[in-house]
């Protein structure tokens, strides 16, 4: 489990944390690596799901309270069926639950059988899916679902 510190949300902060799993892959080849991010960190998320060398590597990703990107579809991670995970909180005032469905949707248009779940904290903000999940049920559906 890492915390990790970056600089941006952008190209340089996803550099910073491909770096750091690519150190972690090295290390441990055999491990499953699920990125999670809240927030605007969902950027990050997607960022390294359309790099080559980090979405050939992950294995899951969880969206808490966060944003989407059609780049998605695009993407290496997409191609590998990555899982995802959604979290929304159904008032939450930055990311609207309605597009955030509207995409999970979407993920399983384009493949009725991808591995995506959507979970809707009905009532909660914006913060309530980080500290709202079910980790150890999430996690135990993505290492079932992992590429």
């Amino acid at each position: 489990y890492l915390s990790p510190d970056f600089s941006d949300f952008g190209d340089t902060g996803a550099a910073q944390i491909a770096a750091l799993i690519g150190h972690y892959a090295e290390r441990s080849p055999d491990a499953k690596i699920f990125v999670a991010c809240g927030s605007m960190g969902g950027a990050l998320c997607w960022k390294l799901a359309a790099r080559k060398n980090t979405g050939g590597r992950i294995d899951g990703l969880l969206l808490l309270g966060s944003l989407w990107d059609e780049s998605f579809f695009s993407s290496p991670a997409f191609k590998r069926r990555v899982p995802v995970f959604f979290g929304q909180g159904s008032k939450d005032p930055v990311f609207p639950v309605e597009k955030q469905e509207a995409f999970f949707r979407s993920i399983l248009a384009k493949s009725k059988s991808y591995p995506a779940r959507f979970v809707r904290f009905e009532t909660g903000t914006h913060g309530t899916p980080i500290r709202m999940t079910d980790w150890r049920g999430t996690l135990n559906w993505m290492l079932s679902k992992a590429p």
